[in-house]
């Protein structure tokens, strides 16, 4: 014959057992938190395994979850910033013309073998000429930021290398500029010098 204990004390373990932990408090506020000292970037959520006492947390990534992990991080006390890349960045969407129905893969640098310059982190990141549609795919991102109230944006690592400069749209970018035929930057240092020159 069970005890007639047993039943309610396993009840009440599963039940204990069952609920979600308790959340860690929130770090007390800085008193110059204002003055933004110090920071971290992420590009996830606010979760405890992230929960670092600094002034601002830097969401990182223009993704459509970016509103979110926004609210995540003020709703913990922080100022919150947003980061993207603003030449390489997980874009797909965009050379692969989900973004706007238009493949945009020859605004992707290229080197003269026809190599595309990826980023040496893999991933399929790619650094990208800056064409006007690129530049207005990253104002939507950045604009997603700002509507979701971040306090400033970082846009980081503008790398246009010196070994590209044989895309397809950097050819239409020339033309446009020089009002001439477009010259392999390798062809002669007059011709690196004008190519360095267009994508400053």
């Amino acid at each position: 014959m069970k005890p007639r204990w047993y039943g309610p004390v396993v009840f009440g373990l599963t039940a204990l057992l069952s609920q979600s932990p308790a959340l860690p408090p929130h770090f007390p506020a800085a008193p110059a938190q204002a003055e933004e000292r110090t920071a971290f970037q992420t590009a996830q959520p606010w979760n405890p395994a992230g929960n670092l006492p600094a002034d601002v947390a830097i969401a990182y990534g223009i993704d459509p979850s970016l509103p979110d992990r926004v609210r995540t991080w003020r709703e913990r006390g922080y100022r919150v910033h947003m980061m993207t890349g603003a030449s390489w960045g997980e874009y797909y969407d965009y050379f692969h013309g989900r973004w706007d129905g238009r493949n945009h893969e020859d605004e992707i640098q290229t080197l003269a073998s026809g190599e595309r310059m990826a980023h040496p982190g893999g991933g399929g990141g790619y650094y990208m000429c800056p064409t006007e549609s690129f530049g207005e795919f990253l104002w939507e991102g950045v604009r997603r930021g700002l509507d979701a109230g971040v306090e400033a944006v970082h846009l980081e690592e503008s790398e246009y290398w010196a070994k590209t400069g044989y895309a397809e749209a950097f050819k239409r970018e020339w033309r446009a500029y020089y009002h001439e035929e477009w010259q392999p930057p390798q062809g002669s240092v007059d011709a690196q010098w004008r190519a360095s020159k267009l994508k400053y």
